[in-house]
């Protein structure tokens, strides 16, 4: 058995990408990497690689492990979501109001 090495990581980046494109089931195994900053340049050219309905999926799977192992995540988007609501109950004729 032929063992190939490329001492570029340029070169790593992009086969490994190539090699995900032909299975896409890789994708499962790489998907806990998403935010990892070893992978980026991997996850940038899957982006052009794949059909983007793949991909996307992938990285919501992987946005909301992070966030629902995450307390500290949970609570900011709770305090983002309380607040929203505040300001989602004003109408505009209530802010002209208060600002008159």
């Amino acid at each position: 058995m032929s063992v190939y090495s490329f001492s570029h990581l340029t070169f790593q980046e992009y086969l490994t990408a190539q090699q995900v494109v032909r299975k896409p089931s890789l994708l499962l195994k790489i998907a806990p990497h998403i935010g990892d900053q070893q992978w980026r340049e991997v996850w940038l050219l899957l982006s052009t690689m794949l059909d983007p309905d793949d991909i996307l999926m992938e990285i919501k799977t992987a946005a909301d492990l992070l966030v629902a192992n995450s307390p500290k995540i949970q609570k900011m988007l709770e305090s983002c979501m309380n607040r929203a609501k505040r300001f989602s109950k004003d109408t505009a004729t209530q802010r002209a109001t208060r600002r008159a």
